[in-house]
């Protein structure tokens, strides 16, 4: 996808990303205990438009910088969407929910690269992460509406 950049900056885009998904992973969930996952999620989701912007500029910084929001999106997105999922359900019913959201958390992840890859074989990486980032600004906007559900159920 970025072929400006030598192996030693892929390597720290690499590491970028993974450090970037431990620190947020740990400094969202103080936020999403005491006030909710809705804005981390939308924090996440924004990091998402911004790192697929950002990758699908032809830079080694804009590289850079899109693996560390990668990273960054993926860890606050794990903290918000599992305390979201466990959130709604029973207790005696969180082992089945976090099993479920592994499952469709891990199925998104390769479903989104299949996708994007399928696509930058047709008209470039540049355009498929630009398509992506539009993909995530919409969802941003269906994930932040307010949906009327209770948090719990009774």
């Amino acid at each position: 996808a970025h072929p400006e950049a030598s192996s030693g900056e892929i390597m720290l885009g690499l590491l970028f990303q993974g450090a970037g998904a431990a620190f947020t992973r740990w400094a969202s969930a103080r936020q999403v205990d005491r006030h909710g996952p809705k804005v981390p999620t939308g924090a996440g989701l924004a990091s998402c438009a911004l790192a697929a912007g950002c990758l699908a500029l032809p830079s080694q910084a804009a590289m850079l910088t899109g693996m560390l929001l990668s990273g960054m999106a993926f860890g606050v997105l794990q903290s918000a969407t599992v305390a979201d999922v466990l959130s709604r359900v029973a207790p005696s019913q969180g082992d089945g929910a976090g099993a479920l959201w592994n499952v469709a958390y891990d199925a998104g992840l390769g479903i989104g690269g299949l996708a994007v890859a399928a696509l930058a074989t047709s008209v470039g990486f540049g355009a498929a992460f630009a398509a992506t980032a539009a993909l995530f600004a919409l969802v941003m906007l269906f994930a932040l509406k307010p949906d009327g559900t209770s948090r719990r159920p009774n």
